[in-house]
């Protein structure tokens, strides 16, 4: 960082930069990765980051959990050197 290796703070050992994909939770300190070919079960994933337009009304509880959540982003920053 800034021409020094990369502090514990800031990421070390290693930092991943994925652009255009939402950050809500940036975490510093990782216990474990886990890779899976679906979406998370949590309860943020679930019931959190979704956003509809005013005029849409889901019949149930279990019909809004279906819906995607919001994975992508537009980009709004810039990483300079």
């Amino acid at each position: 960082m800034n021409g020094e290796p990369l502090p514990a703070d800031h990421g070390y050992p290693i930092r991943l930069i994925a652009p255009g994909i939402v950050g809500a939770r940036n975490v510093k300190w990782l216990g474990r990765i886990v890779l899976s070919d679906h979406e998370s079960t949590s309860h943020w994933q679930r019931n959190d980051y979704k956003s509809f337009p005013s005029d849409k009304n889901f019949a149930t509880p279990e019909e809004f959990s279906r819906a995607y959540a919001i994975q992508e982003m537009p980009i709004q920053s810039a990483i300079c050197s």
